[in-house]
């Protein structure tokens, strides 16, 4: 960074992130340790304990952790402990609350949701940073073993902040923001709920005896090669590998929920939940796009439940963060701009060669009826696929830059994101009836139904209150007799009907 200052060049991006190495090959000849280098972020999933690398034509595999190796007196030795930052977790799939102590928890339900360990609430766990990464330091195999796959490529979690007062309004907007330049997250590893079970011991192989080797348990027997030897000297222990940052982080949530929607990421079966997560890839893209950068060096860190103060009304809080150590200031600049960027998206300019733009152009609203690789979808948010809806996460940006977003309540559905909603839902209806028994197409009001073994069904927006009904919702409810009446809404109906069909 000094150099490039001499020289009138400043660095864009910040210091570049650590790496980890996975040693596979000792060269006494020459000695050398031969490894593989990749960032910390990958080398948890990459590099973890049972995964499989190619490296000279030879198949090696990850057995466990080791401290970095060095050459001292002709012979190989190692540091003495090959984990730092022990510390534990606390942490919630369901609202994503995450905490971490120097303690072990005693806690039994989630701080903030009080979901259970049936609801999605983890039992506390012991997470570690691996100094690195070694395997059994012999020549490796012909071929892949034939197991099931151990690494996880899970997303990047925010460490919650209780009781955080720093959340300011954005004027011409619904929208509260907080910005910290030294936000925590988490890329965690955790073997998919199971931990990595292992112990410090005493490694003997071809490429000698070495202490302070923490080895996964499946290969603490000889192998069959006799090659391979390991003595334990702890109890074993059950860890998860984590590549922790200190980061800007982003937490935006809306200001007040508009009358008749509901902003709960944990109400109407996932609908909320896609919609925030649709809005964050289209709020990223644009970001990426102004600032000439790739939508990668921003992170999505998840999705929270949190309570309104004023109004004690459920809402989701997205987290962004800089994907680069110590931040790269793309954050703090979305932060700055937040109310131009949501205008950018909601009245772009008739051009498609911008996203916003492209989004919303005649060609894509009549080819992509959720998401595809032309708008949401990249093969880096997989994960996301299943959630993506380019039209509820417009839906959702627009119910964050005006209070008075009624989402087709008000029966206006002229907006691009509501463009057609009738027609589709009706479609959906009729569809749902000619594949399962027992169901009969209905009309309630201007919204299209159905009656199923017995049960009123009214066809709903994802984003409608169902608890507080007003405008189209309320007059359709007032044309049904039956005190008892269910609802579907669009975004499940589309992706998964035998499972609302099943649920009815």
């Amino acid at each position: 960074a000094e150099r490039l200052a001499e020289g009138g060049i400043l660095p864009m991006y910040g210091m570049p992130s650590r790496v980890r190495e996975l040693y596979h090959r000792v060269n006494f000849s020459q000695k050398q340790v031969y490894s593989i280098d990749r960032d910390l972020d990958l080398a948890i999933t990459e590099f973890a304990p049972g995964s499989q690398k190619t490296k000279d034509k030879q198949i090696h595999t990850s057995v466990g952790f080791t401290a970095p190796l060095r050459w001292k007196n002709n012979r190989l030795i190692v540091g003495s402990n090959p984990l730092s930052q022990e510390q534990w977790m606390l942490q919630c799939t369901r609202c994503q609350y995450t905490q971490t102590s120097d303690h072990q928890p005693e806690d039994t339900v989630c701080p903030m949701c009080k979901a259970t360990s049936e609801e999605g609430f983890k039992k506390p766990f012991q997470w570690v940073v691996p100094l690195a990464f070694r395997t059994k330091f012999d020549r490796g195999d012909d071929a892949k073993v034939e197991q099931e796959l151990m690494v996880t490529g899970v997303g990047s979690v925010a460490e919650t902040k209780p009781n955080d007062k720093s959340f300011n309004s954005i004027s011409g907007t619904n929208t509260s923001v907080a910005f910290a330049s030294d936000g925590r997250v988490f890329r965690i590893n955790d073997n998919r709920g199971q931990l990595f079970s292992g112990t410090v011991g005493i490694a003997e192989s071809l490429g000698g005896k070495l202490e302070f080797q923490w080895i996964d348990e499946r290969f603490h027997k000889l192998d069959d090669k006799k090659s391979w030897k390991f003595i334990k000297q702890g109890s074993l222990e059950s860890l998860a590998i984590v590549a922790p940052k200190t980061t800007s982080v982003l937490r935006v949530r809306p200001s007040i929920v508009p009358s008749g929607l509901c902003l709960d990421p944990l109400s109407n079966d996932s609908g909320v939940k896609a919609a925030f997560y649709s809005g964050a890839f289209i709020i990223r893209a644009v970001v990426a796009e102004r600032l000439d950068i790739d939508p990668e060096e921003l992170d999505i860190s998840g999705l929270r439940q949190v309570t309104l103060e004023e109004t004690e009304e459920k809402v989701g809080e997205l987290v962004i963060n800089d994907k680069l150590p110590n931040g790269s200031g793309f954050t703090q600049w979305l932060a700055e701009h937040w109310q131009d960027i949501l205008q950018e998206i909601i009245n772009p300019n008739n051009s498609s060669n911008t996203f916003a733009g492209s989004l919303i152009s005649r060609e894509h609203r009549q080819k992509c009826d959720s998401s595809c690789y032309d708008c949401l979808r990249q093969y880096r948010n997989m994960n996301y696929h299943g959630l993506l809806d380019w039209r509820l996460g417009l839906s959702l940006i627009r119910a964050l830059s005006n209070c008075n977003f009624k989402s087709g309540l008000d029966s206006d559905f002229s907006t691009p994101d509501l463009e057609n909603w009738l027609e589709t839902a009706t479609t959906l209806r009729d569809n749902f009836c000619q594949s399962f028994s027992y169901c009969t197409p209905e009309q309630f009001g201007s919204l299209p139904g159905f009656q199923v073994a017995k049960k009123t069904v009214i066809i709903v927006h994802p984003l409608w209150n169902l608890e507080n009904p007003i405008g189209v919702l309320a007059d359709a409810i007032a044309t049904i007799e039956s005190p008892h009446i269910k609802y579907v809404n669009t975004f499940n109906l589309l992706r998964r009907s035998s499972w609302c069909y099943q649920k009815l």
